[in-house]
């Protein structure tokens, strides 16, 4: 076989190569996994807020809270998606309510959801997921119940649909 045609067929593997392992490290990216909860900490303290009638956009739902579950370490996470309907974007962050109460800190939006892309068809949709973990510090024993509302920049709020299970009974310390 002439050099050339040795030299031209090592630099097509090569590329082959390179091509399939990008689409490997690609597929493995953006494969959907189970929620990952940031701490606590990592989220933003909202302006102080007060959900009233002539801020919340009317009859309209605005993505999900997905899941209440009990932490390990004796806390709760939180995780769902939230988005504009006005814009078709994702919202900015969602503030939660525990037991009529918001809570002190917000969730930033800022995660992607690979299954909300899809499930909706717009590639807008993809930062959608947010997620709240409150420490067992933060929880006295009891049941709480959680709703959540996408905040905008202008002010607006727009509640967001719950699962089934929207509570959670925090056990008394042993």
């Amino acid at each position: 076989m002439p050099l050339d045609l040795r030299r031209s067929l090592g630099l097509q593997i090569a590329g082959a190569v390179v091509l399939l392992f990008g689409l490997a490290t690609w597929l493995v990216q953006s494969r959907p996994g189970p929620a990952v909860v940031r701490p606590f900490h990592r989220t933003v303290a909202p302006a102080a807020f007060e959900i009233t009638p002539d801020k919340l956009i009317a009859k309209r739902r605005c993505g999900f809270l997905d899941g209440v579950r009990l932490h390990d370490a004796g806390g709760v996470v939180l995780w769902g998606w939230a988005f504009d309907p006005r814009s078709g974007q994702p919202a900015p962050e969602v503030v939660v309510s525990m037991n009529g109460e918001p809570l002190p800190r917000s969730a930033a939006v800022d995660r992607r959801r690979t299954d909300v892309r899809k499930a909706t068809k717009k590639d807008a949709l993809l930062v959608t997921g947010w997620g709240l973990q409150l420490t067992a510090d933060q929880l006295s024993p009891g049941e709480h119940t959680f709703i959540a509302h996408a905040r905008f920049d202008d002010g607006k709020f727009c509640p967001l649909r719950l699962p089934k299970r929207n509570s959670i009974t925090v056990p008394a310390p042993e």
